[in-house]
């Protein structure tokens, strides 16, 4: 009983705050704006108590992944003063100015100094792999938007050129559907597009549609077509109770590869643009002069 008159009271405290000097009555779009007002303080505090948790998770991530390289570097400091007897002192001084460390520091050893050398080496190849896979990212996402952009650009220029030769030879249908399906697949690709520009793609996806762009872009469209059937269904055989009929989530469901996974599967709109990429590689393998044993025969028309 307690809880409730203390919720009647806060509730009056609320509209009397929003009552005005010599006022018996609040406007209702005030406690509405008062309302969504408290619901975005609330949600501010939300997400800075959430990245708060994100920090100190990072924090003890970050913390646990330099104990172990420190505990590495420890244990193969027995093996740096044995390899330091071999080396000569001036290679060492040679290949820490290479680094842009200094080349020697008062009171260092040998071995010290070579141990110095052993951490830089280590930790500027951790730095150079985590740049090389970014950088091989962001190759990847503008090659794809670039190969779509051309692809539909090509596209667009092909149902120009036809559309006068259909208008006057009064097929007025098939100048409709070209335009319709070129217009299609433009809308269909635009949450792709919105993916690549926002760097937001699944890293699975993006290296399994990099793969589809690469081999057409080589002219390989029997490996595109493969690449593309990985991307879409997967090649991973499924195991007894994955396909079975139910309202209830299976067991074997958890037993595909996360690697392997049917993509085209996972809802409407990466149904959508990844059937576009098909439709792409179809007009692609349609317009590029190849070599025929290199082409694919798809069962649908899709141009």
């Amino acid at each position: 009983m307690r809880a409730l008159f203390d919720a009647i009271h806060q509730k009056k405290q609320k509209v009397e705050a929003l009552k005005k000097e010599n006022q018996q009555w609040i406007r209702k779009a005030d406690e509405i704006v008062s309302e969504k007002k408290r619901a975005e303080e609330d949600l501010h505090q939300g997400l800075q108590r959430k990245k708060g948790c994100i920090e100190k998770q990072i924090e003890n991530l970050s913390a646990c992944y330099f104990a172990t390289l420190n505990k590495e570097a420890k244990n193969s400091g027995h093996a740096a003063v044995e390899e330091a007897k071999e080396v000569p002192d001036a290679e060492i001084i040679k290949h820490l100015r290479s680094h842009m460390q200094p080349a020697l520091l008062f009171g260092e050893t040998k071995e010290q100094r070579f141990k110095r050398l052993y951490e830089v080496r280590l930790k500027n190849n951790i730095t150079k792999h985590n740049q090389n896979v970014f950088v091989e990212t962001i190759i990847g996402r503008s090659r794809i938007g670039g190969w779509i952009s051309k692809m539909l650009k090509q596209w667009q220029q092909e149902v120009i050129a036809k559309r006068e030769e259909d208008l006057q030879q009064g097929n007025i249908a098939e100048a409709k559907r070209r335009d319709a399906m070129l217009a299609q697949t433009k809308k269909d690709l635009q949450p792709l597009v919105r993916l690549l520009k926002t760097q937001t793609l699944e890293e699975d996806t993006l290296h399994k549609i990099y793969k589809v762009v690469e081999c057409c872009e080589k002219g390989e469209y029997k490996e595109a077509h493969d690449a593309y059937m990985i991307l879409a269904i997967g090649n991973a055989a499924w195991p007894m109770g994955v396909t079975m009929v139910g309202i209830h989530e299976r067991a074997g469901r958890s037993k595909i590869c996360t690697s392997e996974v049917a993509h085209i599967l996972n809802d409407e709109t990466t149904r959508k643009y990844i059937q576009m990429i098909k439709r792409l590689l179809s007009f692609d393998q349609k317009t590029a002069p190849v070599d025929p044993s290199k082409l694919v025969q798809i069962s649908t028309s899709h141009i």
